[in-house]
C-alpha cells in the first residue's frame, strides 16, 4: 500500500497535468466532469471546422457550458454539436458568440 504522502505527490502531479492540459473544471464538480471537458477538447483538436483554441469548455454535473468567439454560425452550431456526442454530457449551454456580431 503506498505512503499518504506518495499518494498526495501523485494526486499533486494529477492536478498538475489536468491544469495544464487546458482543462477548465469548476468548483464542486465531479471527476467525470473532468473527462468529459478533456474529451471535447480533444475532438475539437480533430475537427477542421471548429478553432479549439478560441471555444471555451467548462463542465459541472455534465451540464457543459461552451464560451469564447467562432467565425460563424457553422462554427458554433458544430462546436455544439460535437460536443453532444460526448458520452455523459447532460445538456449544452452554448454561449459563444460570433466574431464581428454576425
Amino acid at each position: 500500500m503506498p505512503s499518504p504522502r506518495h499518494s498526495l505527490a501523485a494526486l499533486a502531479s494529477s492536478l498538475t497535468m489536468l491544469i495544464a492540459s487546458g482543462c477548465a473544471v469548476m468548483p464542486g464538480a465531479h471527476s467525470s466532469d473532468a473527462a468529459i471537458t478533456q474529451a471535447i477538447r480533444a475532438r475539437y483538436a480533430g475537427d477542421r471546422t471548429v478553432d479549439a483554441a478560441a471555444i471555451q469548455v467548462e463542465t459541472r454535473n455534465g451540464v457543459v457550458l461552451l464560451s469564447g468567439q467562432a467565425r460563424d454560425w457553422t462554427e458554433k452550431t458544430v462546436a455544439e454539436q460535437v460536443a453532444l456526442k460526448v458520452d455523459e454530457v447532460r445538456t449544452i449551454k452554448n454561449d459563444i458568440t460570433i466574431r464581428g456580431g454576425a
